[in-house]
């Protein structure tokens, strides 16, 4: 018996997602056929959700940069943050976790980020130490406390 390889409804999918304000284009190749589909809102983001969702899961919960903050909760702009299953969710700001590296140390993430209609692409480091986020980018520092009781 043999297989007929001009079926391509099993091969896999490969997508692309372009970023524009307000309108978003999905494209998918299946094959040799595409297809494009004009999605409405701000931004869509491309998730590697099950690696991502699985490396995310040691740094969710609400973080703020003091238990000052964390009773504040996202009310304001110092605020505290919630990190997600595949989001990070701020006050006025979002980002979508499109990737998760764990180093041993910590973990690298990539994130396509939305704030005040801007959109921007960030990758920092994480790490846990003593019960702190600890959050790298471009050289830069910054200390986090867990709000509340960790979430799984």
């Amino acid at each position: 018996m043999t297989r007929d390889t001009s079926d391509t409804r099993h091969r896999p999918v490969m997508a692309k997602v372009y970023l524009a304000p307000r309108r978003s284009i999905f494209q998918t190749t299946n094959g040799s056929a595409m297809v494009q589909h004009h999605i409405a809102g701000s931004l869509i983001g491309l998730l590697s959700v099950s690696s991502a969702e699985a490396g995310a899961s040691a740094y969710r919960g609400v973080w703020a940069a003091s238990p000052k903050h964390c009773r504040a909760g996202m009310t304001n702009e110092d605020a505290a943050f919630r990190i997600g299953r595949s989001t990070v969710d701020g006050f006025e700001w979002r980002c979508w976790i499109t990737h998760i590296a764990e180093d041993g140390r910590g973990a690298r993430v990539a994130l396509a980020c939305i704030r005040d209609g801007i959109q921007s692409e960030r990758t920092v480091s994480w790490r846990l130490r003593d019960g702190r986020l600890i959050e790298s980018e471009d050289g830069r520092t910054a200390v986090f406390v867990r709000c509340g009781a960790p979430r799984s």
